[in-house]
């Protein structure tokens, strides 16, 4: 398992947080001090779930590649956690 700790700059469009395919378990958290509502597309790849300013959640067993994330641009999301293989 490799430590995983990353602060995501976010953008107006969708990044993934990983450009190279990484299974993992990780925590993202969008900084308290963002100016707006962090991002991360949905499933569907359609739908925009919303990770209000100073909100983190939990995310088991998860490609990095899969998670595309945006928002106001220069805002924050901090990904903390471990990739098993990569």
């Amino acid at each position: 398992m490799s430590l995983l700790s990353r602060k995501v700059v976010l953008a107006a469009n969708y990044a993934a947080v990983s450009a190279t395919a990484a299974l993992g378990s990780v925590r993202l958290l969008a900084a308290a001090d963002n100016a707006g509502v962090a991002y991360i597309r949905g499933d569907d790849g359609v739908t925009d779930v919303p990770i209000p300013k100073g909100v983190d959640f939990q995310l088991n067993g998860v490609d990095l590649a899969d998670i595309h994330l945006k928002g106001t641009p220069g805002d924050v999301v901090v990904v903390i956690g471990g990739t098993f293989f990569s």
